[in-house]
C-alpha cells in the first residue's frame, strides 16, 4: 500500500523558482515510482548516439575485440547490427554527409540544400510516441569541431521534420540552463567583463530561486520519511556541483564551454598545444584534453536530465561526419587529420587507425557506464541503460571508399525487446532497420523514404 506522503510526492516532479528554474526531482520520488517500492513499469525512453568518421566492417565483424573491446562489457546487453545499406544516391556529395544525413532518418538531403533534412529523426518520432508529457521533447548535446559546421547535417542528428533541426546544446552552462532553468540569473546584454557577469552568477545558484520549494520538502514538519528528505538533498547538492563545473569551464574556456565555435584557420583555442607539436603530447586524445573534460560534464548534465525525468528523448553527438582532427596514438603513431589520413587511407596505417576508434568507443562506453551506475534506480529496480533503447551508429561501412553501404549499429537497451549479439543483415536497408526498431518499442508509424523500405522484419526483435 503506498503511503500519503508516496502519494504526495509522486505528484511533485519539480522544485520551481523565479527566472524559469525548474529543478527536476529523483525519477524514484517524483513519477509512478517510490523510495519504498520500486515497482512499475518504466516510461519509454529512446537516445541515438553518432559518432563520426565511419566504421570499417572487417573491425567490427570480429566482435568486441581489439578496437570495440571497450564494449566487451556491455555485450550481453547489445546487438552488433552489420551489413546496412544506405541507398540514397549521392547528388554530387560526398558520403560523410549522405551517411551523417540518413543516421537516425534514412532520409536524403532536403532538395539540393545539404544542410537540411528530408524528413524527421528517429528520436523525435518516439517522442511523439511516447513524450508528450515532457516540457522538451528532445534535447540534443555533444562534441565536435566547428569545421564540421560547412554542412549541417554532419553534427545535427536530431530532426523534427523536413528542414527543422534540434540543435545539439554544446555549451556546457548552457545545457546546464536548458535542463534546469536560470538563464535570467545572467543579465541580458553586452558586458566589458563577461567573466565578471560569469562569476556573479556562481555566486547566484538556481537553487536560490527553489528554496522555499526546498524547505517543504526537506524540513520534518514536510511528513516525508528522512531517507527521501535525504535522497532529496543528496540530488541537490549534485546539481549545485554541476553548477559550479559548468560556470567554472566556462570562465576558463574562450568558447564559453563550447567544442563547437572553432572555424578553420583560426586557432586551436580549446587547449594549449599548437596544432603541429607532437613533442608536448603524452597520450591517446592529447590533441584535444578539452573535449574530454567537456564531454565528461555534458554526458554529468544529460544522463542527470534522464534520472530526473526531464530527458527521454533525443542525441548524443561524439565528433561529426568526417570530423578532421590531431590524434595521438602512442606506439601507433600521430595524425595532424584523422579524418584524411587514416579513415580515407584505409587499411593504410591501420593500427592508428584503430586506436582512434577505440578512444571513440571509450568515450562511448563513458555514456554507458553513467545510464548503468546501479547507485540509480528506475521504477523497476532497474538502471537506465537497459531501460533504455539506445541506438549508436556512425556514417559509412567503407570509409576509404566513402560508401554508405555495409554499415555497423550498435543497439543497447530496449527492456529486453531486442536479441543481443551478432546480428549480419546481408544489404538490409537503413530504413528497414530504422522500422523494425520502430515496432520493436510498440510504434506503427513509418521513418525514411520509403522508395528503400523493403521490409520491417530485421532479425533484431527479441
Amino acid at each position: 500500500m503506498i503511503s500519503n506522503w508516496e502519494n504526495k510526492i509522486a505528484r511533485r516532479r519539480f522544485l520551481r523558482g523565479a527566472g524559469g528554474v525548474t529543478i527536476g526531482l529523483p525519477f524514484l520520488l517524483s513519477q509512478e515510482g517510490s523510495a519504498r517500492a520500486q515497482v512499475g513499469k518504466p516510461l519509454e525512453r529512446l537516445i541515438t548516439f553518432y559518432y563520426g568518421n565511419g566504421m570499417p566492417p572487417d573491425i567490427s565483424s570480429k566482435g568486441l575485440v581489439g578496437p570495440l573491446a571497450p564494449l566487451a562489457p556491455y555485450a550481453n546487453r547489445m546487438a552488433v547490427v552489420r551489413g546496412v545499406d544506405c541507398p540514397i544516391p549521392s547528388s554530387g556529395a560526398g558520403g560523410h554527409p549522405i551517411g551523417s544525413a540518413s543516421f537516425g532518418t534514412g532520409f536524403s538531403f532536403l532538395g539540393a540544400d545539404e544542410n537540411k533534412k528530408s524528413g524527421p529523426s528517429i528520436d523525435w518520432i518516439a517522442s511523439q510516441a511516447y513524450g508528450k508529457d515532457l516540457a522538451r521533447p528532445v534535447l540534443s548535446t555533444g562534441i565536435y569541431d566547428g569545421a564540421a559546421e560547412r554542412d549541417r547535417v554532419r553534427f545535427v542528428h536530431s530532426w523534427r521534420a523536413a528542414g527543422v533541426p534540434n540543435d545539439p546544446v554544446v555549451r556546457t552552462l548552457a545545457l546546464f540552463t536548458d535542463i534546469f532553468g536560470g538563464g535570467a540569473l545572467i543579465p541580458p546584454g553586452a558586458t566589458a567583463d563577461p567573466n565578471g557577469a560569469l562569476r556573479d552568477r556562481y555566486r547566484r545558484s538556481v537553487l536560490d530561486a527553489v528554496v522555499k520549494d526546498y524547505q517543504s520538502v526537506t524540513s520534518e514538519a514536510a511528513g516525508y520519511p528522512a531517507s527521501a528528505r535525504r535522497m532529496i538533498a543528496s540530488h541537490l547538492d549534485t546539481v549545485r556541483e554541476l553548477e559550479k563545473v559548468v560556470i567554472q569551464q566556462s570562465m576558463t574556456n574562450p568558447n564559453g564551454g563550447a567544442v563547437g565555435c572553432t572555424k578553420p584557420g583560426q586557432p586551436e583555442d580549446l587547449n594549449a598545444i599548437p596544432k603541429n607539436t607532437t613533442d608536448q603530447l603524452k597520450s591517446p586524445g592529447d590533441k584535444i584534453p578539452n573535449w574530454e573534460k567537456v564531454w565528461d560534464i555534458l554526458l554529468d548534465l544529460y544522463v542527470t536530465a534522464i534520472r530526473c525525468n526531464l530527458v527521454r528523448f533525443g542525441n548524443v553527438v561524439m565528433t561529426a561526419g568526417g570530423e578532421r582532427y590531431f590524434f595521438n596514438g602512442g606506439a601507433a603513431g600521430t595524425t595532424n587529420n584523422a579524418h584524411l589520413d587514416l579513415f580515407h587511407q584505409y587499411p593504410g596505417r591501420q593500427e592508428l587507425a584503430k586506436a582512434v576508434i577505440q578512444w571513440e568507443m571509450g568515450m562511448l562506453v563513458k555514456f554507458l557506464s553513467r545510464m548503468s551506475d546501479p547507485t540509480f534506480k528506475d521504477v523497476d529496480g532497474g538502471n537506465y541503460l537497459d531501460n533504455t533503447t539506445i541506438l549508436v551508429g556512425t556514417e559509412l561501412g567503407y570509409p576509404q571508399r566513402h560508401a554508405v553501404t555495409d554499415q555497423t549499429f550498435f543497439l543497447l537497451g530496449g527492456r529486453k525487446r531486442f536479441k543481443t549479439g551478432d546480428i549480419p543483415v546481408g544489404g538490409r536497408t537503413d530504413v528497414d532497420f530504422y522500422n523494425t526498431l520502430l515496432r520493436g518499442i510498440g510504434i506503427p508509424t513509418q521513418i525514411g523514404d520509403m522508395k528503400n523500405f523493403k521490409a520491417a522484419d530485421l532479425p533484431i526483435l527479441a
